[in-house]
């Protein structure tokens, strides 16, 4: 099996510099990122990297061009895609949450009984000096 396409999740430093890389190797690159703006700043890294190579000689216009058109696509995450993140997220949160209301209650178990345990060996105490023992 020859892989002939790639998907780079983050349009950030480094999926930048992986698109960069399998773009100008022949790779088709599918690049995705959350916001529009991401994707555009990646894409001005991008070609302000090809233009030094060119201006250096290490790389042809025409290679410049070729890499270029091997990013067939730049998409911003589909708005399902945000969805099933969010409620990811959510869940995970709703976890957290039930796991601190349940530590919370333990903590105050645990308190109640210290208290109970304090109360009966005061009242033992008690009765003992009533009644003369100690």
């Amino acid at each position: 099996m020859t892989i002939t396409k790639i998907t780079v999740v983050g349009a950030g430093t480094m999926g930048s510099g992986i698109a960069h890389v399998f773009a100008q190797n022949g790779f088709e690159v599918t690049l995705n990122d959350i916001k529009q703006e991401f994707l555009e700043k990646s894409l001005a890294t991008m070609s302000a990297n090809m233009d030094r190579q060119v201006k250096k000689g290490t790389l042809t216009e025409e290679a410049k061009r070729q890499t270029a058109m091997q990013l067939a696509e730049i998409e911003i995450m589909k708005q399902r895609e945000m969805a099933n993140m969010e409620l990811m997220k959510e869940q995970q949160m709703a976890k957290i949450k039930a796991d601190s209301n349940y530590q919370v209650q333990l903590l105050k178990g645990k308190q109640i009984l210290e208290q109970i345990q304090l109360e009966a060996t005061l009242e033992a105490q008690m009765g003992n000096e009533i009644t003369g023992r100690v």
